[in-house]
C-alpha cells in the first residue's frame, strides 16, 4: 500500500503493510486504488509500548 497523506508529527509513523484480504471489495485487482479506514489508538499513553493500529474496511474511491 502506499500513503497518500504527509505523516503526522509527534507519532510513531503509520505503516503502509495493508490490511487483511477480507477488508477489500471481493472483486479487487492488482493496482486498483481503494480508501481505507485506519484507527490508531493507545490504551495507555505512559505504558512505553506503541500503539496499536488496526486498517479496514476498504473500499473503492
Amino acid at each position: 500500500m502506499e500513503l497518500d497523506q504527509e505523516q503526522p508529527e509527534g507519532l510513531p509513523p503509520i505503516t503502509t503493510e495493508g490490511a487483511n484480504v477480507d477488508q477489500f471489495p471481493p472483486d479487487i485487482k492488482v493496482g486498483d486504488v481503494v480508501v481505507c479506514h485506519h484507527r490508531r489508538w493507545d490504551d495507555n499513553g505512559l505504558d512505553g509500548i506503541d500503539p496499536q493500529d488496526e486498517t479496514g474496511p476498504c473500499r473503492r474511491p
